[in-house]
């Protein structure tokens, strides 16, 4: 199974493109929510351990990104229901 974005419009291809709903949101949320008090989270799969996913480098750097914009929490998680790399010693 090839689970990837295949979209060839401004939200495809590059991390910057498949990243930019995510800024998009968090400029919305900014401007909606004005008190500095404010956290702003986010859960990030940082490995999702299917072929063409999300690598190591393109989690670390959208951290980077996500810092830069001001996110106040980022939450990792990793792994699929369909690859639970945690269970691969164990029989089923």
């Amino acid at each position: 199974m090839h689970i990837t974005s295949h979209r060839t419009d401004q939200y495809g291809g590059s991390l910057k493109n498949r990243a930019r709903i995510i800024f998009e949101i968090i400029s919305a949320i900014r401007q909606r929510v004005l008190d500095p008090a404010f956290i702003l989270a986010i859960k990030l799969n940082t490995a999702d351990f299917s072929e063409g996913g999300f690598s190591f480098k393109d989690s670390a750097n959208l951290a980077l990104m996500l810092e830069a914009a001001g996110v106040d929490l980022i939450e990792l998680s990793g792994g699929t229901y369909e690859v639970a790399p945690w269970l691969e010693n164990e029989k089923v």
